[in-house]
């Protein structure tokens, strides 16, 4: 018999290595939500706007857990982004009612709702298809590994006279993404850094990386140049940065980063630098009613 019920606190750590299990299979895989199941408990519980009691549901058949659903809340953008539908293969059929039980639990304020399906995901893109939303880019993920490093550089971190410049450059570069450049210089610490390039003065071009050392995680999350100063190796001299300063964790040995699969150029920049692509996602949207 199946039951279908919103998540319990006390079933936090079981889905967490449901999901981490799920997401380690390219056919199961849903971008950005983890596959280390310690990481993505901490996540859960002090990451989410909507605590994850709120904003998950769960499928179970004798007892054994199947199927989870959830969504991550962004109320600045008034959107979601779905965790899931991870649920095993001779269980999808539950799939329909799982997603009704989701949506109750979204609130009211919402008017978007996305999803990052891999593209081998073949389940997540045909129930993305019935559902009407719409595709709106492939994204590329990529990875380097420590081995491949072959030293240090010096490292130029953002300073308070590039401030301003680098707010206008990002928000100008990425206008709808999930952090404003003041939101991001409002969370630099020891893990979050910027790192810049400049010439006679002028930013020519950053990087905004996070690391959890704990989680053994690294990630570029944003990452520009300029127009004026394309095509003359900043890019490249901020991925040396960036490397430099993430292999200073002794944990860390794989960095990651995402990219949207048409930016040729990028992808090109990041291959010369030594990124390999592991995965490749596709981006849906829908609005909600």
């Amino acid at each position: 018999m199946l039951k279908i019920a919103v998540l319990k606190r006390e079933e936090l750590e079981t889905v967490s290595e449901f999901i981490a299990k799920m997401n380690r299979k390219e056919e199961c895989h849903i971008g950005y939500c983890g596959t280390d199941s310690d990481e993505i408990s901490d996540t859960l519980k002090n990451d989410f706007e909507v605590p994850f009691w709120e904003s998950f549901v769960t499928v179970y058949h004798s007892n054994m857990l199947v199927g989870v659903l959830g969504f991550e809340t962004d109320y600045r953008n008034k959107r979601i982004e779905v965790w899931g539908p991870f649920v095993e293969n001779q269980y999808w059929t539950t799939v329909s009612e799982m997603w009704q039980a989701m949506l109750q639990l979204v609130p009211d304020e919402i008017n978007m709702i996305q999803m990052f399906p891999n593209v081998k995901n073949k389940n997540c893109l045909a129930l993305a298809e019935k559902l009407r939303f719409t595709k709106k880019s492939k994204q590329a993920i990529l990875q380097y590994c420590r081995k491949r490093f072959d030293g240090a550089t010096i490292i130029q971190e953002i300073s308070p006279p590039y401030i301003s410049s680098f707010i206008a450059l990002h928000d100008k570069t990425f206008p709808k993404t999930y952090y404003s450049g003041k939101q991001i210089i409002e969370r630099l610490n020891e893990h979050h850094k910027v790192f810049v390039t400049t010439e006679k003065y002028n930013l020519t071009g950053y990087i905004y990386v996070e690391v959890e050392p704990e989680f053994e995680e690294a990630n570029i999350e944003f990452f520009a140049v300029d127009e004026a100063y394309r095509g003359i190796g900043f890019g490249s001299r901020l991925l040396q940065q960036a490397l430099s300063w993430l292999f200073t964790f002794r944990k860390i040995n794989t960095v990651t980063l995402c990219v949207n699969a048409a930016n040729k150029e990028a992808i090109r920049v990041y291959e010369r630098t030594g990124f390999d692509l592991i995965h490749e996602l596709e981006a849906f949207s829908k609005k909600l009613q």
